[in-house]
Parts: C-alpha cells; sequence; structure tokens
C-alpha cells in the first residue's frame, strides 16, 4: 500500500490517498487518519480497513531512504466509540475507559459509564482538596450510582476550587459533562480498577459525609471511609452516556 500527500491526491487535508494492492478494500480513495495530525512521505505504507463503514487508516513503516521513521498505528475506532454497544474495558465516546453498563447490579441508570484514562490532567493524575473551604457544608449530596453529577454541580456552586471543579473542568473527548463520582459510582469504578488502569491509592468522591469531611475510596484494598476535605486526595473525572 502506498500513501500519496493529500496536495498531490486533491484530497482534504486530513485525508490521504491510497493505493492498495492485491487483496485491498480498494484500489484508490482518500483515507481519514484518525489521531493526531500526522506528515506522510511519498512511500510509507499503511493498514487500510472499514469499521462500521468509517475508513481508517494507520502508518504501519517507512519505506525507502527518504522515508521518516515510522509512527505508531492510528488507534482502531471501537462501536462504542461511535455511540454503538460497549462492554467494560472499551474505550467511551469521550476517550475514557467504560467501567458500568446499563445491565450493571446497582446502575439504576440505563447508562453507560467511563472513567477518564490515566494521566488525565496534562498526563498527570492530580491530587486536590475536596473544596477550598473546607468547613462549608453542601447541602444535598448523594450516594448512589447516578448521584455523582447531581453532586458535582452542587459542589462547583459551592466551591470555587477542589476535587469537583477539576473533574468538571476536564473535556476529554471534547465533552463537557465529567464529574467527580458519588460513593458508590466510585466503588463501582474500584471493582474495575484493573479494566480502567493507572490508579494510586486514595480517591475522592462527590458524596459529602459532614461539613469537615467527605467520603473516599482506598484503590489498594477497595476500604471506603471519609477524610477532612482540606485533604489532597486524588480524583479521577467520570461520565455517564
Amino acid at each position: 500500500m502506498v500513501v500519496f500527500p493529500s496536495s498531490s491526491a486533491n484530497c482534504s487535508s486530513t485525508t490521504v490517498m491510497v493505493r492498495t494492492g492485491p487483496g485491498g478494500f480498494f484500489k484508490w480513495g482518500c483515507v481519514m487518519v484518525l489521531g493526531s495530525a500526522q506528515t506522510f512521505s511519498m512511500g510509507h505504507r499503511i493498514r487500510v480497513g472499514v469499521f462500521a463503514g468509517v475508513l481508517v487508516a494507520g502508518l504501519l513503516a517507512g519505506a525507502g531512504a527518504g522515508a521518516a521513521q515510522a509512527q505508531s498505528p492510528a488507534k482502531k475506532v471501537t462501536k462504542c466509540e461511535l455511540g454503538g454497544k460497549c462492554k467494560v474495558g472499551d474505550r467511551g465516546p469521550g476517550g475514557g475507559v467504560v467501567f458500568l453498563l446499563p445491565s450493571s447490579k446497582g446502575n439504576p441508570t440505563g447508562k453507560y459509564f467511563e472513567a477518564a484514562p490515566a494521566g488525565w490532567s496534562a498526563g498527570d493524575n492530580p491530587e486536590e482538596v475536596w473544596c477550598n473551604d473546607s468547613e462549608l457544608f453542601v447541602a444535598g449530596t448523594k450516594t448512589p450510582i447516578g448521584a455523582g453529577a447531581a453532586n458535582t454541580a452542587l459542589m462547583i456552586a459551592s466551591c470555587s476550587s477542589g476535587a469537583g471543579n477539576a473533574a468538571h473542568a476536564y473535556a476529554g473527548g471534547g465533552k463537557t459533562d465529567w464529574f467527580l463520582p458519588s460513593k458508590d459510582e466510585l466503588n463501582a469504578l474500584y471493582k474495575r480498577r484493573a479494566k480502567v488502569g493507572g490508579f494510586g491509592d486514595l480517591y475522592w468522591s462527590s458524596s459529602q459525609y459532614h461539613a469537615s469531611s467527605a467520603r473516599d475510596q482506598h484503590f489498594t484494598n477497595g476500604y471506603q471511609h471519609h477524610h477532612p476535605k482540606l485533604n489532597a486526595v486524588g480524583v479521577r473525572p467520570v461520565r455517564a452516556f
């Protein structure tokens, strides 16, 4: 397979012209290159595939003495990312990892839940106080699955900074509906921690315990407790879809 620079093939700036060999999906065509922008040189070889009617391409290797060093292949787009059926461990539409299904025990929402990937904050996994006002009682937070988004809205309405604000500010996948998980959502995430990956020890939930403390969970042993809101504790945003 040979990639021709898009400028010479009348393709858009986000596509490349491809000629396939025997057994290819088509002989000529413009193919969308997924992921970050990449520069292709004459002679680079790519993998071409069709998934759910969408053409995808990923760089395999450089060819020829003048070719640039090969880059990593683009990630395969999953049905889940495209709005289809998901399973635990799939990449979700927000670029996170699915950890709850509509059919999961204890999930009354009828929705999938995905968690932000490890390094979600500019390559970091930040720790935050629960609220900048460590003695402020945030009325109305709850613990069940499905309560996290409303809890977070209450937090950011009362706190100028903190764990809820950090989770809500995340915009992975261009989505603006990320939130700090409730106590039970956090526990569901703990149970799927091996599928999601990248966890430290202690993480905040959005469920308040009393005016000066909030509920959290140890991801080393699953123990759920509460700590002072002024403590710096891990944050992992989630979203439902």
